[in-house]
């Protein structure tokens, strides 16, 4: 499916800056404290679509294997009638390291390191939807209805380094419960090539693809954050369900290649399987949640309104503009309040993943 911008020529009045703030004036009709929001149109949203998160670490970074969230994630999100977090262990975390502000895998995992790691991660996510009173959303008919106060958790890695390169272990991962399987992350694994790290692979690898067969088969949704334009483009390629890419935001023109951000047809690749790029809420890309949601509007009119979502990367170690479900409604109404419909703000919420979820369910065959 060939994506088309939306309506309206937005984009020459609402590019924004890949690697800057940009200094927008808050919402100041919405209440920070109470969460709530002024807007009537608000409960129309949040009436017509399950909100979802497409990366987050809200399970506090997952610090270990015997403990989760400091705070209760799932109160946050009954609180802000916010419908499902997708809860994303770090696949290479044993690994990697922030120096000078750069995260890289600082040394080679020891056989098996990363496979332990990650199983222990889950089980610790497990405990979570256990002891919070989580739904654990394994297909379509397990999300939440639209402004419920049950909150959804589905299951996500952020790398695919677990592994190891042993293709068996995507279906091992699945009987877990994961549904979205991000490919990679700050280490150059076996999958393909990253945004922050030189080209190794020149892009996907053979085994990159035959997992994201596998998770075509299967019925996992497959993640390209953090994955570089060429591997990418080759995903989009062999994948015969929608992609989604998690969490980014446009990249300035004549930036860095090697940011976390991405041009025009790095975004259109994903956008051109039916898939879903979520926009980050990075508090050194935007100033405020008016910002973020011109941020979401550039977006919008690179790739189509069908084809853009919310991917907080919340806890996950950079401060966010978005940074409590409970504050969910103010976010619906920076959309609003940014000539986002309601119907259109209600596909960026959650519409969107929900199309893609059911697509890439119904074409499992595992």
């Amino acid at each position: 499916m060939r994506a088309t911008p939306s309506p309206g020529g937005r984009r020459r009045f609402f590019r924004i800056a890949g690697g800057a703030g940009v200094a927008l004036s808050s919402l100041g009709a919405i209440s920070r404290s109470s969460g709530q929001a002024a807007d009537p149109r608000v409960a129309e949203v949040m009436a017509s679509a399950t909100a979802v998160d497409l990366h987050s670490h809200a399970g506090g970074r997952i610090v270990n294997t015997r403990s989760a969230s400091p705070f209760n994630v799932a109160d946050r999100m009954k609180r802000g009638r916010f419908g499902i977090v997708t809860m994303a262990v770090v696949a290479d975390r044993s690994v990697i390291s922030s120096t000078g502000g750069r995260i890289a895998a600082f040394r080679q995992p020891r056989p098996g390191e990363l496979y332990a790691d990650t199983n222990g991660q889950f089980i610790v996510v497990l405990s979570m939807v256990r002891d919070q009173g989580f739904r654990l959303v394994r297909t379509p008919q397990d999300v939440p209805a639209p402004g419920s106060d049950t909150a959804g958790l589905i299951l996500a890695a952020e790398g695919a380094d677990f592994l190891e390169g042993r293709i068996e272990r995507v279906k091992e991962a699945f009987d877990f419960g994961l549904r979205h399987l991000q490919l990679v992350h700050y280490r150059v694994n076996e999958l393909g090539d990253i945004q922050t790290e030189p080209a190794v692979h020149n892009g996907l690898t053979e085994f990159g693809a035959a997992v994201i067969a596998e998770c075509n088969r299967l019925g996992i949704i497959v993640d390209l954050a953090h994955a570089s334009e060429a591997t990418t483009i080759r995903a989009a390629a062999v994948s015969k369900t929608p992609l989604i890419l998690s969490h980014t935001s446009l990249r300035v023109a004549g930036g860095p290649r090697n940011s976390r951000f991405v041009g025009e047809v790095h975004a259109l690749a994903i956008a051109q399987t039916d898939g879903v790029i979520g926009v980050w809420p990075a508090g050194f890309v935007f100033a405020d949640m008016a910002a973020w949601a011109r941020g979401i509007r550039a977006m919008a009119d690179v790739v189509g309104i069908d084809h853009v979502g919310i991917g907080t990367d919340m806890e996950g170690g950079i401060k966010e503009i978005f940074d409590t479900y409970a504050d969910y409604p103010r976010v619906v109404e920076a959309l609003l309040a940014s000539g986002f419909s309601v119907a259109e703000t209600a596909k960026i919420v959650g519409g969107n993943h929900a199309r893609i979820f059911a697509k890439v369910a119904a074409a499992a065959t595992g």
